[in-house]
């Protein structure tokens, strides 16, 4: 039990850091410079400023230099990052499977931040994420063809539905379907997506059913995720695709 604590304590921490990655790859700013500052009035963060939740709880969701509000997706990220890794460790232990899924679920994570700031998701977090899973499953050797044809039926499936639904569909959605396929098999890609529309429809539908004339651009990225983490609790991704 108190293993479990002390990764999601640690987790937010790592959630903290992702925060930054997606806000400053959508910026195109380095990690390093300029330091952590208020996107606001620019005044650099001393380190109490940048305790995981803590922070934005004692501060009052506001700057404590200007006042200005801060944005309720730092928490946001930092708990979705240590409630991803808690489970992880809980479902996977120690092991090389869970080294797999953190290097995937970090880059959702940071996607799910991406999407709801810009509606954007660059393609390097999709290309860093293919790349390191699947250098990750070749060390594995466990089912390696299993998943790759995952990624590529997942990849063909999502591509298909864009196709038909005319675009209502972002690409990016597309692209991470070959990362998700590649990490947690059809079946687990099947899951999520189902789970994320099932989600995203009951949370939007009266939006949508007021606006069914106009095109709304709804963030899917972040349903997608937590679908994925409905999709790790309830285990149907292990099962097999023959």
């Amino acid at each position: 039990m108190y293993t479990y604590i002390f990764i999601f304590i640690i987790s937010l921490f790592f959630g903290s850091f992702y925060n930054v990655v997606a806000m400053r790859t959508l910026k195109d700013e380095g990690l390093s410079y300029p330091p952590s500052h208020c996107p606001s009035c620019d005044h650099k963060l001393s380190p109490l400023d940048l305790f995981p939740v803590l922070s934005y709880l004692f501060l009052g969701g506001k700057c404590r230099y200007c006042q200005e509000k801060i944005s309720p997706l730092y928490p946001f990220g930092e708990l979705l990052t240590a409630t991803a890794y808690t489970i992880i460790f809980y479902k996977y232990g120690f092991s090389m499977e869970a080294l797999v899924q953190v290097a995937f679920i970090t880059i959702m994570l940071c996607a799910t931040i991406s999407d709801f700031v810009e509606h954007i998701v660059p393609d390097r977090f999709v290309v860093v994420g293919l790349v390191v899973v699947l250098v990750l499953r070749i060390i594995t050797g466990t089912n390696l063809l299993h998943y790759v044809i995952s990624s590529a039926i997942s990849f063909g499936v999502l591509l298909l539905i864009l196709i038909v639904s005319q675009g209502k569909m972002g690409g990016a959605d597309v692209k991470l379907y070959a990362l998700i396929g590649l990490a947690i098999g059809l079946n687990g890609s099947i899951c999520s997506l189902f789970y994320a529309s099932f989600i995203a429809l009951i949370l939007n539908f009266k939006m949508l059913f007021n606006n069914r004339d106009k095109k709304i651009e709804i963030p899917f990225v972040p349903y997608i995720t937590l679908g994925i983490l409905i999709t790790y609790i309830i285990n149907i991704y292990s099962l097999p695709i023959f």
